[in-house]
């Protein structure tokens, strides 16, 4: 699964390209998910200047806080132009 986002709208992609998850605001994946989806939540909120990258590198570093089973040395973002 890939998670992917402009400015307007979210999606969740499968391996085959199908969209299983639309919409606007944050999106995650993966066991601790919700947990992601709830700092992204927090922190998109308050950095409405920052760009979508920097938003990412925020909430994965409070989800390694939270969540004891995710490791801010394997999260890997990147920006497509």
């Amino acid at each position: 699964m890939l998670a992917v986002a402009d400015r307007e709208t979210s999606n969740i992609l499968t391996g085959n390209g199908r969209c299983v998850g639309a919409g606007a605001g944050p999106v995650a994946i993966g066991s601790g998910g919700p947990y992601a989806q709830s700092a992204g939540a927090r922190v998109i909120g308050k950095l409405p200047t920052w760009r979508a990258a920097e938003i990412v590198a925020a909430f994965a570093v409070d989800c390694c806080r939270l969540v004891i089973y995710t490791q801010s040395k394997n999260q890997v973002i990147r920006v497509l132009e």
